[in-house]
């Protein structure tokens, strides 16, 4: 047991030495992620292009011809595919590129020209995600120069 209680005093004496401020940090950044985790839940998802290609009607059902993954041995590799589309008796080639496996029918979209097509799979993590991620980072980084600590 003696062993024990000294471990527990070294822990101790250590979180003593740590100034108040970073505690305060600390505080405000988890704060900061709750009121982050708050607003990414409440947004809604919107893809104005797509909304825009749906609303004037320029939807198109393509093909998937051929498929490959690029590297079988690296987990973080990409699928490639090649779908053909047809577009007011026009035949276009859409290439498609992503971590998921290329789906059989590929719902095409495009705005003005056909040939700049382009698909509505979610992309997963934005910008702004990768941007909110660290902003209780900064929160807790700015608060404690504010207070003087460190």
């Amino acid at each position: 047991m003696g062993e024990f209680e000294e471990h527990w005093r070294i822990i101790q004496e250590g979180f003593a030495s740590i100034p108040v401020q970073v505690y305060i940090g600390i505080i405000a950044m988890i704060i900061t992620y709750i009121f982050v985790i708050k607003f990414m839940r409440n947004r809604k998802k919107r893809n104005r292009r797509l909304e825009k290609a749906v609303q004037r009607g320029h939807v198109v059902q393509a093909r998937r011809m051929e498929y490959c993954l690029d590297d079988i041995k690296d987990i973080n590799s990409h699928y490639s595919a090649t779908y053909d589309y047809e577009v007011e008796g026009s035949s276009y080639k859409y290439h498609f590129r992503e971590r998921i496996f290329p789906p059989l029918n590929l719902p095409l979209y495009y705005i003005n020209n056909p040939r700049r097509a382009f698909h509505g799979l979610d992309k997963g993590a934005s910008v702004l995600n990768v941007f909110l991620t660290f902003v209780p980072w900064v929160v807790a980084v700015l608060v404690i120069m504010l207070l003087g600590g460190v």
